[in-house]
């Protein structure tokens, strides 16, 4: 026996012994009159309902057989034309979606068949509602209908035939349910006649009530209740079929709960979740009104649960009524294509701050499958966004100056270039290179030099026009990248205000500081066709710049790059150089103006490399300088030159002493007194015949190294001497701060003496201001006669030139002592020696 509970289409099956069926017909058999009146009554009242049930059920499935057949051939009439109208232009794709949007519209439609006038079938079906009703069910309603058909013809002309096929599935459904519901109603007609027997039965009179009792305890919902069985075996037989359907009815009812608990129980815990969550959570209705949301999102709008549910976005967001526009238009799109999205948004909160936030939303459907609504989340993504911004502005900008650094000014100059090849107009590069800004942070500190450069960035960039960019590419190295250029003379008079612009001081701190600026001109398309060219070309021009002087701009010609590639074969070949002994030092004589004898020597590097021949030391020193290598260079220098003036010693010229030349560097890295130590002792010599030349731009900084340095190195005895004195930042209280033993006069004072009245005039004032301050003075590049006569009646004490020899190899040097060369001297009339200080 089969019992179906409710509609949910669930089963409760239980079977009934054999038993149970031989004892209900000894129980016939033994009962009385009365009580087989009373079940022949019920038996009647049973085959009453039964039949009843039947006719009713056979009545619906004809008048529903009837409608079904009647909706079909209705539909087919109002097809048929709209078919021929489309077939008449062949457009079958609308025919297919007509016959889709009858066959989904129409619930009791299982298909539509058309076969064109070709023998072409078209079909259309859509699964509906699956079969609640079992199949000897099904067959004894028999109420499934034929399908319609109907020639389609317009204008005489003959489109196919068009069938339709209805489905009997929904009613057939419907009246199971119909069947369900009067086979439990028999059921408890049964369940009362047995009830009624029991009654009637005066021996088990107490075993009925009981099960009376009993049925109505659990009709009430007391499953747990079960009848004892007990009296005839008749009743116990009742007794056991109640209590094992009651058993089961009771397992499956508890099964029930237990879901219905667990249910409860996944939604409380969901809830919690939902509320725990640190992110906006919302959700909406298929009206877009809010249905739901969390703690977070309350605090992240400052807005109550209660006031934001039943409202829209143009609600919550009725001070800014774009946004709310624009949220609806999502979530409508949302709606047309249900599924999930994510956008991005800006958000005002609740401190008045711009927030950036994405928005993911999801749609989400009802039992049925229909979209029912969306689900939500808010995520603030401003840290990120900030973060982001960040490192484009580290990848695209210079931490120092805040300007534009080389990989953003390369991604503009190819955009640039592209678009003046579009309108025929060119692109400039001006390459800028701050001159002998190197000496300025070796001599006053990194610290300065980086105010200088923030000072130098804001000077250039008021000179730059709007749409152009000014970058800094490192260290001292500007770029201008002019666009739109119609005139090459726009570049030029730009290229002069940068250089023009320089002209003025630029204070930092308490120093008054200047500079000037080489700058090298490109221009595209007449230099290069490619942004790395013509950058590279650039280059080039702005060391061209700087080989002129420095403080003059060049525009890039062909010739410039062999310059350039000269440049990189002698920084590699530099790398290399010492250890394969192809830099060496030549000495040139210092010779005193008084008795003409020689008394020292400058130690002067030369490199004669394999390939490139001799390379002066003006074109190899600049570009040791810059790549550090003059540290190794310079140490090496110090220890060979100690060597051979102790070796020129040893062969008995005592009194000789040797200058060495000092760079910036060497003096700034902090271990210079350690290497004049190691190479004095290492070559067993006195400190007070070795002599370093200096330049002026080293003693500015007047820094706590610089001052150490230098007393310690005095007080090993070692001489100290300012080379090229004049030509750089010319002061003469360094002369008392630091222990200076003599100034050099640089050559380029002397080429005009004795005719050029101005270097007359500046060579006589350096003699004379030494004198005065009672230390030696050195002429360099001392030529010709006149010169030297010049110099002894000014009172210069030393002399160094081609006049009486060229810096010359050691081999050389150590012949000319041995022959005791010496420079001939006329005896001057009223002229007096002048001795640097012991």
């Amino acid at each position: 026996m089969t019992i179906t509970v409710g509609s949910t289409g669930k089963q409760l099956s239980t079977r009934i012994d054999v038993r149970l069926t031989r004892a209900v017909m000894r129980f016939w058999s033994g009962l009385g009159l009365q009580a087989r009146l009373v079940t022949t009554l019920g038996v009647l009242l049973l085959t009453a309902a039964g039949l009843q049930t039947h006719l009713s059920i056979q009545s619906a499935a004809t008048a529903t057989h009837a409608h079904l057949t009647k909706q079909a051939q209705e539909l087919l009439p109002l097809l048929a034309p709209l078919i021929a109208e489309q077939a008449v232009i062949g457009d079958y794709a609308t025919i297919r979606q007509m016959l889709k949007a009858q066959v989904d519209h129409r619930v009791d439609v299982d298909r539509i068949v058309w076969t064109d006038m070709r023998g072409m079938g078209l079909e259309v079906s859509e699964p509906k509602i699956e079969a609640a009703a079992p199949h000897w069910f099904s067959a004894y309603l028999d109420m499934t209908p034929r399908p319609s058909s109907q020639r389609i013809n317009l204008g005489g002309v003959d489109y196919g035939e068009l069938t339709v096929y209805v489905t009997s599935i929904p009613s057939e459904n419907a009246l199971w349910e119909q069947f369900l519901r009067h086979t439990w109603q028999i059921t408890l007609a049964i369940s009362l006649v047995f009830m009624t027997i029991a009654l009637i039965m005066r021996a088990n009179l107490t075993v009925v009530r009981n099960l009376a009792a009993s049925a109505q305890r659990f009709t009430r919902g007391d499953h747990s209740v079960r009848i004892p069985e007990r009296g005839s075996p008749e009743l116990r037989a009742a007794a056991y079929a109640f209590n094992d359907m009651a058993t089961q009815i009771a397992d499956f009812v508890s099964s029930l709960s237990v879901s219905r608990n667990e249910f409860r129980e996944q939604l409380h815990f969901t809830q919690e979740l939902i509320e725990a969550l640190p992110t906006p959570i919302y959700f909406k209705d298929s009206e877009g009104r809010y249905i739901g949301v969390n703690r977070a999102w309350e605090s992240f709008f400052s807005i109550a649960r209660g006031t934001a549910l039943g409202r829209t976005v143009h609600d919550i967001y009725s001070r800014d009524p774009q946004f709310a526009a624009y949220q609806h238009t999502k979530d409508k799109l949302l709606w047309e294509r249900p599924g999930s999205q994510a956008y991005d948004a800006i958000l005002t909160s609740t401190d008045k701050k711009l927030r950036n936030v994405v928005y993911y939303q999801a749609t989400f459907t009802n039992t049925d499958g229909k979209v029912s609504g969306l689900i939500g989340t808010i995520v603030d993504i401003t840290d990120r966004k900030e973060d982001e911004e960040k490192l484009r502005k580290l990848a695209y900008y210079d931490p120092l100056t805040e300007l534009p650094n080389r990989l953003l000014c390369m991604e503009r100059l190819r955009q640039a270039m592209s678009e003046a090849a579009r309108n025929g107009r060119k692109v400039a590069i001006l390459y800028i290179d701050l001159d002998r800004f190197k000496y300025i942070n070796d001599s006053l500190g990194y610290d300065i030099g980086d105010k200088f450069l923030k000072l130098v960035a804001l000077r250039l960039k008021e000179l730059v026009r709007p749409g152009d960019t000014v970058s800094r590419f490192g260290g001292d190295e500007f770029a201008f990248l002019l666009e739109n250029i119609e005139q090459v003379e726009d570049v030029t008079r730009l290229a002069q205000r940068i250089i023009d612009c320089f002209m003025q001081p630029i204070h930092v701190e308490e120093s008054e500081l200047f500079t000037t600026a080489s700058i090298g001109i490109t221009l595209y398309p007449l230099d290069a066709d490619n942004a790395e060219d013509l950058m590279k070309n650039a280059d080039a021009a702005v060391n061209h710049a700087k080989g002129r002087g420095g403080s003059n701009f060049q525009f890039y010609a062909s010739e410039m790059n062999l310059r350039t590639a000269r440049r990189l074969a002698i920084e590699t070949a530099m790398r290399h150089a010492l250890e394969r002994g192809e830099i060496t030092l030549h000495y040139q004589p210092q010779v005193d103006l008084t008795t003409g004898q020689v008394i020292g020597a400058e130690a002067l590097l030369r490199w004669q490399h394999p390939e490139l021949g001799l390379i002066s030391p003006v074109e190899f020193i600049p570009i040791a300088e810059e790549d550090g290598l003059i540290l190794p260079i310079g140490e090496w220098a110090l220890r060979t030159a100690c060597a051979q003036l102790r070796t020129w010693q040893k062969k008995g010229f005592s009194d000789l002493r040797i200058a060495v030349n000092l760079s910036s560097r060497q003096l700034q890295q902090g271990r210079l007194v350690t290497q004049v130590r190691t190479a004095l002792a290492q070559a067993g010599l006195d400190g007070r015949y070795l002599e370093l030349e200096l330049t002026e731009s080293m003693l500015i900084g007047d820094s706590e190294i610089t001052h150490a340095a230098f007393a310690e190195l005095d007080a090993l005895g070692v001489k100290f001497s300012v080379d090229d004195f004049g030509t750089g930042y010319s002061s003469l209280s360094y002369l008392k701060l630091f222990p200076i033993d003599a100034v050099k006069i640089d050559r380029s004072f002397l080429r005009g003496v004795p005719s050029d009245p101005d270097s007359v005039a500046i060579a006589a004032a350096i003699i004379a201001m030494a004198r005065s301050l009672d230390i030696g003075v050195v002429a360099e590049g001392v030529e010709t006669v006149e010169q030297l006569e010049f110099l002894r009646r000014r009172g210069c004490t030393t002399m160094q030139g081609y006049y009486f020899s060229k810096p010359i190899p050691a081999a050389e040097f150590t012949a000319m002592l041995k022959e005791g060369r010496r420079l001939l001297l006329q005896p001057l009339a009223g002229v007096t020696s002048l001795r640097p200080r012991a």
